[in-house]
């Protein structure tokens, strides 16, 4: 003690005059203890991998000591079981929710099942719930009455009783995928002309009555009636340089090798379709327009015009 006392400053004095072999020696230490480390871990993996390799060559044995443990450790075991569930609560959702899904029947199967073996239990729970939400349970059975005061009117009336139901997820998606494949699938020339034999025009009675009676009816003959105005209109706007694009148009077309085209027509063919793109609600042209084949690969540009030019000309 006395000669601490008496050197207070000798190991910081001895620690800067070797400090290379001080480093030396904890660089050394420190990778001895990480190859510790190293061998521990690989240790832990191969006892594991030898504990899963018995597990499946001993699977009698495996189920008898998870049983056994189970047993010896009850509140370990559902504590674990707590803890990995609340991990996992998302997961086991989603997989719980695709499980139903996936099989309704044997879900409802279980279900009944259950309600059969815990009657009691489930009574009493239905029990508690009514006594602590009374609101909600007065709302349930005014929509039974409701529901029950309906099908007798609908019977009575000789209607079938309602049936709603709610489409399952799967369900969903399957008919997703159906009308997708049914609606963008091409159809040859014979389903083609099947279709256009079973096509009826709606009779002129129920038209007039729809343009009476709605607010779109009413919108779509109105525009009608400002249709010829608008076209005229649009002729005296762009008349002059449709006709100079269809007449550079034909040119090209005769250059190609192609039969040129009627000025007149084809100017008042592109006059009443940019019209009637910009008029809306109207649908389909009217039977009888003037409609050529065009080229729309070939035709240059500025054959389609703004619609908002209609806009400024009304």
């Amino acid at each position: 003690m006395r000669w601490v006392a008496a050197n207070p400053n000798y190991r910081a004095e001895y620690e800067q005059q070797h400090r290379p072999r001080i480093l030396e020696q904890k660089r050394d230490a420190e990778k001895r203890r990480k190859l510790r480390l190293h061998a521990a871990q690989e240790r832990r993996v191969k006892a594991r991998q030898r504990a899963k390799r018995w597990a499946v060559e001993n699977p009698e044995k495996t189920r008898a000591q998870r049983q056994r443990y189970r047993e010896r450790h009850p509140e370990r075991v559902k504590a674990s079981e707590r803890a990995y569930a609340a991990r996992n609560r998302e997961a086991r959702t989603a997989a719980a929710r695709d499980y139903r899904e996936r099989n309704p029947e044997r879900t409802a199967a279980a279900a009944q099942r259950w309600q059969q073996q815990n009657r009691d239990q489930l009574t009493a729970y239905q029990r508690d719930y009514r006594s602590q939400n009374p609101a909600v349970y007065e709302r349930t059975l005014a929509s039974n009455r409701d529901a029950r005061r309906r099908d007798r009117r609908l019977k009575a009336l000789g209607l079938p009783g309602k049936r709603v139901r709610r489409t399952k997820v799967a369900e969903r998606i399957r008919n997703d995928q159906a009308a997708t494949a049914f609606f963008t699938r091409l159809r040859g020339p014979d389903e083609r002309r099947r279709i256009l034999a079973q096509y009826q025009s709606t009779p002129p009675e129920l038209v007039a009555e729809w343009q009476r009676r709605s607010r779109l009816g009413k919108q779509r003959a109105a525009a009608l009636e400002r249709f010829p105005q608008r076209l005229e209109k649009y002729h005296a706007k762009h008349g002059d340089r449709l006709r100079e694009e269809v007449r550079m148009d034909s040119t090209a077309r005769t250059l190609r090798g192609a039969a040129p085209l009627a000025i007149d027509d084809e100017v008042n063919r592109r006059a009443l379709e940019a019209v009637w793109r910009a008029t809306a609600g109207l649908g389909r042209p009217v039977p009888g327009t003037p409609r050529k084949p065009s080229e729309p690969s070939r035709r240059r540009r500025g054959t389609t015009h703004d619609p908002r030019d209609l806009g400024r000309s009304r």
